[in-house]
């Protein structure tokens, strides 16, 4: 045990170059900590502003997508419930036309060409009727006020009569 404290000094010395160095070592450590975890926290917080925007961006194209497939959904619904609904209207339509007898577009144009007709032959009549009647003034239209007769065609329209219940 001699040998220990042969020279105290030395053994203090040796034991604050100890202390210090180990302190100095701690305080390096600490340093070192900090700058790793400074770093490291700006690392952390430049990836995680990346991903922010990745998601950000994500989520838009999502979103975009979403609403694209909606309006096409949307679309496609609302031409099947027009057509739906058009189909519908023309059934009812040609039921209520059938049931209550009232004329198309093509019977309407099928009576237009029969009018046409009637009113070529009608005065084709007149015409006839006309070179008929031509030295003939004392011939009446059925009356005894010995009125000329008139082509149906001219004749003025009359108030249909009553009908008594």
């Amino acid at each position: 045990m001699a040998y220990l404290y042969a020279n105290p000094w030395e053994t203090v010395t040796d034991l604050y170059k100890s202390i210090l160095s180990i302190s100095h070592r701690m305080f390096l450590l600490s340093l070192g900590t900090i700058s790793f975890t400074s770093q490291e926290a700006i690392n952390l917080i430049d990836r995680l502003i990346v991903e922010g925007q990745q998601a950000e961006e994500q989520g838009i194209a999502r979103w975009q997508d979403i609403r694209t497939r909606q309006q096409e959904v949307t679309t496609n619904l609302t031409e099947n419930l027009w057509q739906q609904t058009s189909l519908q209207i023309e059934d009812i339509q040609e039921t209520l036309q059938t049931r209550f007898n009232i004329p198309n577009t093509a019977d309407v144009a099928e009576l237009n060409r029969q009018i046409g007709l009637l009113e070529k032959k009608l005065m084709r009549m007149h015409q006839v009727l006309a070179e008929t009647n031509k030295g003939q003034v004392s011939q009446t239209n059925g009356t005894s006020n010995g009125q000329p007769i008139k082509p149906i065609a001219l004749m003025e329209p009359t108030e249909p009569e009553p009908v008594l219940n």
